[in-house]
């Protein structure tokens, strides 16, 4: 990878996530944290519940909000906020700026172009215009590490109240909210029909969950009624 640099991502040396004791990540946070050279930090953390989807970022001396359209997943909000604190990075007067996500997994995509997504792809090229010194550092959440904390906080509130609003989506998250509403759609106008008999079998348009009691033959009759 051309635009990000393996010495500008930094993550656990654990393997195993879930068989690590937190105090071994925060620890192991805090001497990567230690070990780079002056910077300005930029804490950011996403949200998404049933009131709506938000994304957070956290400077020294600001913190902005963001909320997104709600259908947008947990992981796409996650990328979004990598992509607004590498544009707010790229325009500050500062030269190094260090990003620090719980996004485990939207930093490992963005060490790896062949699984990046166009966000990915945009914050790597956002990164190579720019000419600046732009690392990222995978921080344990839900460890009181205050800056993680804060952008938490700062995310969560945003999915409740007044912000700014980010229009922006991704053809995947596009496509699933189409699916679901077509889904829903067809289902209604199954529940509407009177008389209808199979019904009385299948009350739903949704896929029938296979019986694996019964012969595949029985199962493919079934899912044709």
């Amino acid at each position: 990878m051309d635009y990000l640099k393996s010495s500008h991502l930094f993550q656990p040396n654990c393997t195993q996530k879930k068989e690590t004791d937190s105090f071994i990540y925060k620890s192991n946070f805090f001497d990567l944290k230690n070990s780079l050279p002056p910077h300005q930090e930029i804490y950011i953390d996403a949200s998404k519940n049933t009131e709506g989807t938000a994304i957070a970022i956290i400077q020294p001396n600001s913190q902005t909000a963001f909320q997104i359209p709600s259908y947008n997943s947990i992981y796409t909000a996650e990328y979004l906020a990598l992509l607004k604190a590498t544009e707010l990075a790229a325009s500050s007067d500062i030269q190094s700026s260090t990003i620090y996500t719980d996004s485990l997994s939207a930093l490992t995509n963005l060490a790896n172009p062949q699984k990046n997504n166009p966000i990915g792809n945009l914050i790597l090229n956002i990164i190579f215009l720019s000419k600046k010194d732009i690392r990222f550092l995978w921080v344990p959440g839900h460890n009181n590490i205050p800056g993680n904390e804060y952008a938490d906080e700062i995310a969560k509130r945003a999915t409740k109240e007044q912000t700014y609003f980010w229009n922006i989506t991704t053809h995947l998250d596009t496509k699933l909210l189409i699916n679901t509403n077509l889904d829903q759609t067809c289902l209604q106008e199954w529940r509407s029909v009177r008389n209808n008999k199979l019904r009385e079998i299948k009350s739903s348009t949704l896929p029938w969950l296979p019986d694996t009691s019964l012969p595949r033959r029985h199962q493919i009759v079934l899912n044709r009624l």
